[in-house]
Formats: structure tokens, C-alpha cells, sequence
């Protein structure tokens, strides 16, 4: 069971690591959210989050099947991951509009209304 889910987990992160660099393109990202725009502050952050998920991924292959074998099976994952991404992107690019909103959409402590201190009344 455990092998099974970092199985899954592993394949899951190539793909969404993936999906990543292809939002921190303007092209992709304009063709999954018209209606956002990415600035390169958050580009920079869309790569680093994609090397992230990719170093999980690998790192789930290899605690499944040891540096080796395990190494073998992440390359696998990726060849798979990267033209799953591709036909998403080509056919059914709404698919990733939900991650691409919720990319865009700011955090709550980093909006314009909360900068304002607690005692600033208006």
C-alpha cells in the first residue's frame, strides 16, 4: 500500500511540476487564466515551486525503490508526466484554471487592506 501511494504522490508531483513551468510561461499562463495577468515575482515563484515538486517526486521514487532503480522509475514518471501535460495544454486547458487561480489569487495577510496596522482606523 505504501509502495502503491508513493507511486502515485511521485507521478502527481512530475505532472504538477510540470504544469508549474508551463504557468510560468506567459503564453500557457494566458491561455489557462486570460484574466490574470503573472507577474515575474510570481513567475520566479512558479518555477521554483515546479523544481520543488520534481525533487518530491524524485525523492518518492527513490524512498519506494532505493537512488538506483528508483532513479529509472522517476525518468519513466517524467517522460509520462511531460506529454500528459502537453495533451492537457493542447486539449483541455481549463483543466489547470483552477491551479492557475488559486496561484493567482492573493493570500489574505498579503492583500492591500490588511497592510494597514490594527490600530489604523480608516
Amino acid at each position: 500500500m505504501a509502495d502503491s501511494l508513493l507511486l502515485i504522490i511521485a507521478a502527481g508531483a512530475a505532472y504538477l511540476g510540470f504544469a508549474l513551468f508551463a504557468l510560468s510561461q506567459s503564453r500557457h499562463w494566458q491561455q489557462v487564466a486570460p484574466s490574470h495577468v503573472a507577474q515575474p515575482p510570481q513567475k520566479k515563484a512558479l518555477r521554483l515551486l515546479g523544481s520543488l515538486a520534481l525533487a518530491l517526486s524524485l525523492s518518492c521514487a527513490w524512498l519506494r525503490d532505493g537512488a538506483a532503480f528508483g532513479s529509472v522509475l522517476w525518468l519513466l514518471l517524467l517522460s509520462v508526466a511531460a506529454p500528459s501535460l502537453v495533451f492537457t495544454l493542447s486539449w483541455r486547458p481549463h483543466w489547470l484554471q483552477r491551479l492557475a487561480q488559486r496561484l493567482a489569487t492573493p493570500h489574505p495577510r498579503h492583500s492591500r487592506s490588511s497592510k494597514r496596522g490594527p490600530l489604523h482606523r480608516g
